[in-house]
């Protein structure tokens, strides 16, 4: 068999095993290129790239997990989510068994299969479900090939990246994009914001006239605040949104908020 990059030797690729040890397919150690076995031929597979969306799972529900499943909780009382790609769950000792991106410091985080007595009390469980992805052959062989890989990157190679990149092909975190998005949004509002007060203020030449733009501006924050906090609230209850997305549409508006006010509050004082 040679890759698409030139290499054909058997040791440069890893071996996908079925649950029987058949080989069904092989990915190519430098490149990273996925073949499957298809008669006598090894054809190039494509990488699913489908949107993904959590299912909360209970602790009397936790047995409907199965090999392959993409499942992840929340650790430092929810600052973030770890995941894990399912393997088995024994039925007597309730022992989870699950492939992880896993240390006790991320700077020597490895690939491991791990061990866990109680999934539950790890805290709320979560399966992550995909539109579309591989089967479970496929996401297990992934997850095994990895074994032993010491790449962890917060950004780019984390416990996420490794577990979607098991269940789709693709490397991808949706938690990072998150954070990166919902940063850059923060910093852009209140830059702009910003500069709409400065600007309003300096066209502002007496202390009296300074002082009254500063409590209309400041008024504004707090009722821009309270309408957002308000149409947060009717989106929470009809459905539209989780707990999870309306604490962080809480927390994402008060930063904001919060940062605009001190602004103004200091310019205040500057020009006074």
């Amino acid at each position: 068999m040679e890759c698409g990059c030139g290499k054909s030797y058997s040791d440069r690729f890893f071996d996908y095993e079925d649950k029987i040890g058949n080989i069904f397919g092989k990915r190519c150690k430098k490149c990273n290129i996925e073949c499957e076995i298809n008669g006598l031929e090894w054809v190039k597979i494509n990488s699913n790239q489908s949107e993904a969306f959590r299912q909360r799972i209970r602790k009397h529900n936790l047995s409907m997990l199965k090999p392959g499943d993409h499942i992840a909780w929340h650790r430092l009382r929810g600052f973030y989510w770890h995941h894990a790609t399912m393997v088995d769950i024994h039925k007597v000792s309730g022992t989870t068994t699950v492939i992880e991106y896993g240390s006790h410091r991320k700077s020597d985080a490895v690939v491991r299969e791990n061990e866990i007595k109680d999934l539950s009390k790890t805290g709320i469980v979560y399966k992550i479900n995909y539109e579309l992805s591989d089967n479970t052959d496929w996401t297990l062989a992934r997850a095994r090939s990895l074994i032993g890989e010491s790449k962890y990157n917060l950004f780019t190679n984390n416990c996420e990246c490794f577990v979607t990149f098991c269940k789709t092909g693709i490397n991808d975190s949706a938690q990072v994009k998150a954070v990166c998005n919902n940063g850059l949004k923060i910093v852009r509002d209140a830059v702009l914001f910003t500069l709409v007060m400065i600007a309003l203020l300096c066209c502002l030449e007496s202390d009296e006239e300074y002082m009254l733009s500063f409590h209309v501006e400041y008024a504004f924050v707090v009722i821009r605040f309270c309408r957002r906090f308000r149409n947060s609230i009717a989106s929470f209850r009809n459905g539209s949104l989780t707990l999870e997305d309306f604490v962080d549409c809480i927390v994402e508006d008060s930063v904001i908020h919060f940062m605009t006010a001190v602004l103004i509050y200091f310019l205040v004082e500057l020009g006074g």
